[in-house]
């Protein structure tokens, strides 16, 4: 089911959002996902709070469907992102079939091995509706934090 969302997302934006001009189109979702992905991960922890208080002073499907539509408009955001990313990656990296398809897929798992963030293909933002709760629906992100921590302690340490 993913695969059809994902792929139907794709064919609907290759179809309105400038159908004659690929490279254009693909900036242009690219631009918007990041800008559109920034804008959510900022809203994080008011959403896990607004979740929360949801979750304890109404009944538990107002807090998942409140989830529910939160997610999908952050896969409205996700989807452009992606497509425009990955298509402008294949189009000027190596565009050849099928070996770009497979330098671009090793790439990215080995880039996502030195970053350490491998296990956040599958094990994270799958769960069942109204699993999570106290607003756990919306884990924060903080990978930065984590992957830095001993370079900001060690700053620290030398700034005292």
């Amino acid at each position: 089911m993913p695969i059809i969302a994902w792929r139907c997302a794709w064919n609907i934006m290759d179809t309105f959002i400038y159908p004659d001009d690929y490279v254009k189109s693909c900036v242009v979702c690219g631009i918007f996902g990041l800008c559109t992905c920034s804008l959510w991960l900022s809203l994080q922890y008011p959403l896990a709070t607004a979740s929360r208080k949801l979750g304890k002073k109404y009944h538990w499907i107002v807090r998942v469907i409140f989830e529910d539509i939160m997610y999908v408009l952050v896969y409205m955001c996700l989807a452009p992102l992606w497509r425009g990313g990955w298509n402008l990656n294949a189009y000027y990296l190596i565009p050849e079939l099928p070996l770009g398809g497979w330098v671009h897929h090793v790439v990215g798992m080995v880039v996502m091995l030195v970053f350490q963030v491998y296990g956040y293909v599958a094990a994270f933002g799958v769960i069942k509706d109204g699993e999570e709760e106290d607003g756990g629906a919306f884990f924060p992100v903080q990978y930065l934090q984590i992957y830095l921590k001993d370079r900001i302690r060690s700053q620290r340490v030398g700034l005292y």
